[in-house]
């Protein structure tokens, strides 16, 4: 959490420069390595050397979720017509709750089959595999709404002062 804490502003502040599918694809990419490499962590007999490997894994997949928090929402709007935003993001927002409900449900039941591994390296495989699913099909399509815009550089302290942010 404190990876994601930190990782995320940093993130959200370059995804302007970058563009959203980039992080996308990047974050999906490690969270999918690092989710498919905790699996093998069953292996490691040290018991410091596991501890280390779990943090340092688990910082990776980290990274990679801080990258695809901001990215995911505005692609998931821009990937339709302006009338249909409202329910792509809705969509995007139900299927992140149907996967927190049902997620350790499915991980059990893989565990219960494959012992520890499994439900890392099937969930770790699934990612990669939307990744590269993305990678094909995901259009990086500008946001109309950000033409004639002149950006400028805003503070942290802005942001945090503006109304309604902190509440």
């Amino acid at each position: 959490f404190i990876t994601t804490i930190i990782f995320t502003p940093i993130f959200g502040k370059y995804i302007d420069i970058l563009g959203a599918r980039k992080f996308l694809i990047i974050g999906s990419f490690l969270v999918g390595l690092g989710n498919f490499l905790f699996g093998f962590l069953s292996q490691v007999q040290d018991k410091n050397t596991f501890f280390a490997l779990s943090i340092v894994i688990r910082v990776i997949t980290a990274i990679g979720e801080s990258a695809v928090a901001p990215a995911a929402i505005p692609l998931a709007g821009r990937q339709v017509s302006k009338e249909n935003q409202g329910k792509a993001i809705a969509a995007s927002e139900a299927c992140f709750g149907v996967g927190t409900m049902f997620g350790p449900t499915l991980g059990g039941a893989l565990y219960d089959i494959g012992g520890f591994p499994l439900p890392f390296w099937v969930s770790g495989s699934f990612m990669i595999i939307v990744t590269l699913i993305s990678f094909i099909f995901l259009k990086d399509v500008p946001n109309p709404d950000d033409d004639g815009i002149v950006q400028r550089k805003v503070t942290w302290m802005e942001i945090l002062k503006a109304p309604g942010v902190l509440i």
